[in-house]
């Protein structure tokens, strides 16, 4: 079962694809496509559809065992604060900035809060 969910902002529309099996999914230009493990810790860690959309537009990148890791660091930060508009504009989503996601071959592996820092490699 697969289910949709539209969020609409100012100046874009997200959409975001839920997905329960990996033979089931239809890609979208644009959108990302969330696996049914992705949606389930969505709901019980209770981050918005949101926080992926501005990860995936704003959030900074880095690979770890062989996916990629979405999250929000100073610069990423920045990015965003410019977008919409200045700090003040950052207190209003100041919940979400604190999520990561797990992306691997374009799907939303799953989706959580960050306790502590990232390493990132030397490499």
């Amino acid at each position: 079962m697969n289910h949709q969910i539209w969020v609409d902002e100012q100046q874009a529309s997200v959409h975001i694809t839920v997905i329960d099996d990996i033979e089931s999914i239809i890609m979208h230009d644009g959108d990302e496509t969330l696996t049914r493990h992705a949606e389930i810790r969505m709901i019980h860690r209770a981050i918005p559809p949101i926080a992926v959309a501005l990860l995936e537009e704003y959030g900074s990148e880095i690979r770890h065992n062989g996916a990629d890791i979405l999250f929000m660091d100073k610069a990423a930060k920045r990015r965003l604060a410019r977008a919409f508009g200045g700090r003040r504009a950052l207190r209003l989503l100041e919940p979400v900035l604190n999520s990561y996601a797990v992306i691997a071959d374009g799907y939303v592996l799953t989706v959580a809060t960050k306790t502590k820092r990232f390493r990132r490699d030397s490499n």
